[in-house]
């Protein structure tokens, strides 16, 4: 939506200021853009596997206290580089002094996922089974839980972030110039946005079958248990603030110049922040009589036929953090080209631009242990404090190369 409302507000003053009763030269300038986004990455998950000692007569023991890491993996998004524009346009209502406007914005998503499956099911002080193979016995550490979740069976681990940013501005500018040189200052506003929305969640799942006999009659049992938990988390900043610039121009030869400048704003506003932690427990049971004279043996055409759907046994919630804050963001453009004039009133471009956000809010976390958190989600009215925690502000770096294209009249 802001990206239309940029574009429209563009175009109209153009319209009107395009006029030749007002002005004496109009300057458009569109550039593609391939930024890549530096400081919004978000950590998902941890995870590996348990050292695994093998005795001599070749039996595994597992202690109820976890094993040393064998090894770790991190699971993290990464906002990527991706297409984006940047449009801008002067309007020169005397000889050196124009009124302008430029807008860019940008859009990135990205998902991680991983599954994992542990081969052996007993983990107690006393139990021993017999060592086939390398063994795998995977832990996942989440940056919501301070303990380590312990993966008995199969897990998945999900993460989803999305993210889009934008500025718009409105500024005034004056112009210098000499021998092959052209410099301008100028001040304005700026109005920047940005969105990012967080969602991670993680599936344990313990899944088993048997046989059994009752009165002579033979039976085949399927069973699995899941624990779900999701965390969504979300951030929605709208600032607004004076912004002073700088731009020149330098001739390095008779079509070839050399362009930079220079934009910084204090931008003031609002961070609307959100995050909700959910928990649910699912499982299912399905039971089958075989015939007699097959004793406990199914046929795989038996086993494809067993029929089965999760169900929901219970739902739990923390109460969830919802806030807004007034906020103070700095933001700092940087940009540099070479250009070549192709005619009078055409030019193209390559270069490249930066620009630089500090003081972006964090997502807010939460932080407990995996089991505490239950009370607080049964009794929020305990007295004790939610866990919800915000990292420190972050610096949000949004950077890459430019083609463009410059249309006087």
């Amino acid at each position: 939506m802001t990206k239309v409302f940029g574009i429209v507000l563009l175009v109209l003053v153009l319209s009107l200021v395009s006029v030749p009763a007002f002005a004496q030269q109009v300057e458009l300038d569109l550039k593609l853009w391939y930024p890549g986004v530096v400081g919004a990455d978000e950590w998902v998950a941890d995870y590996g596997t348990y050292e695994i000692e093998e005795y001599p007569n070749g039996l595994l023991t597992l202690q109820w206290e976890p094993p040393p890491h064998k090894d770790e993996n991190e699971l993290v998004l990464q906002p990527g580089s991706g297409l984006s524009f940047i449009l801008s346009g002067e309007y020169f209502i005397l000889p050196s002094i124009s009124v302008g406007g430029s807008y860019w914005g940008l859009s990135r998503v990205d998902e991680v996922d991983v599954e994992l499956e542990s081969e052996y099911m007993f983990f107690s002080s006393s139990a021993t089974t017999t060592l086939n193979g390398d063994p795998e016995w995977y832990w996942i550490k989440l940056p919501w839980f301070e303990d380590e979740f312990l993966v008995w069976q199969k897990a998945g681990l999900a993460g989803k972030e999305t993210l889009s940013m934008s500025a718009l501005d409105g500024y005034v500018t004056k112009t210098f110039s000499g021998q092959g040189w052209e410099a301008g200052l100028s001040g304005g506003v700026r109005r920047a946005t940005f969105n990012e929305r967080l969602s991670t969640e993680l599936d344990l799942i313990e899944e088993d079958e048997g046989e059994y006999e009752v009165g002579g009659d033979y039976y085949r049992e399927w069973w699995g248990y899941r624990s779900s938990y999701d965390l969504s988390s979300k951030v929605s900043v709208s600032a607004t603030g004076p912004l002073v610039g700088i731009n020149g121009t330098y001739a390095l030869a008779d079509r070839l110049a050399l362009k930079a400048g220079a934009k910084a704003g204090l931008l003031f506003g609002t961070a609307e922040t959100d995050a909700t932690l959910a928990y649910e427990s699912w499982y299912y049971e399905y039971t089958e009589e075989i015939p007699n004279s097959e004793g406990f043996h199914v046929t795989p055409a038996q086993a494809e036929e067993a029929s089965y759907e999760w169900e929901l046994l219970f739902s739990e919630e923390v109460p969830p953090h919802k806030a807004t804050d007034a906020i103070r963001i700095t933001t700092l453009d940087l940009s540099a080209a070479l250009a070549y004039q192709i005619t009078d009133q055409w030019s193209v471009e390559a270069g490249y631009y930066a620009s630089i956000l500090t003081g972006v809010p964090s997502l807010f976390q939460f932080n407990g242990d995996e089991y505490i958190w239950f009370d607080i989600a049964e009794d929020g009215d305990n007295g004790d404090p939610i866990p919800w925690e915000q990292p420190e502000a972050r610096t949000i770096t949004v950077r890459g190369l430019t083609l463009g294209v410059n249309f006087k009249f």
